[in-house]
């Protein structure tokens, strides 16, 4: 299959087309308002609850369309503010992970990254820390694996990391190792 027809065959599905627009909308928002995220994700401002609960409040109350701009500008909700760890952040130190989502994938021009075995938009996992509760991570391919697999058996991440946190978390380890070509890789320990 060519690349014109895989890219045909993803927009034919109205819930891709959506998702599309609502990451364009993002993006040309996101650099006309300068935010500091280069997605901004407007789905939950398009929801019919949600737009009738902004027509019948007052216009005056900018804390709520303070808090509506915050959360459209991330990937996830569970970045939702949230400050972004980075790798230096998180390594050497024992973590008790207590939810978890997943944030998509985008190549280095601004377009969803799509799984040619599913067709669908790839995504990487996103993890708060008991310990940090203020702040979120962005996993590497190896602990994204482990985000998946804790999803076997739940429709959302949300569910499931309701029962991750019901549990007391998940205590873990990152360390720095490097792949056999020489390139860093994060490694993660379950304590």
């Amino acid at each position: 299959m060519t690349e014109k027809e895989l890219i045909d065959e993803y927009f034919a599905d109205p819930e891709n087309l959506k998702k599309f627009v609502y990451q364009l909308i993002g993006r040309i928002c996101s650099v006309l308002f300068k935010f500091n995220s280069s997605q901004l994700d407007l789905k939950n401002i398009f929801k019919e609850d949600h737009i009738m609960a902004t027509k019948n409040t007052n216009v005056n109350n900018i804390s709520k369309f303070k808090k509506a701009a915050q959360d459209a500008t991330v990937l996830c909700q569970l970045m939702s503010g949230k400050e972004k760890l980075e790798t230096d952040d998180v390594v050497g130190k024992t973590l008790t992970i207590t939810a978890f989502d997943f944030a998509p994938k985008f190549d280095k021009n601004g377009g969803p990254i799509i799984d040619d075995a599913t067709g669908l938009v790839e995504t990487y996992g996103v993890i708060t820390f008991k310990e940090m509760p203020d702040k979120y991570y962005n996993c590497g391919v190896v602990f994204s694996k482990v985000c998946r697999a804790w999803m076997s058996g739940y429709e959302t991440a949300e569910e499931a990391s309701a029962d991750l946190a019901a549990e007391g978390g998940v205590k873990v380890e990152f360390k720095m190792s490097k792949t056999k070509a020489g390139n860093n890789l994060v490694t993660c320990e379950i304590v």
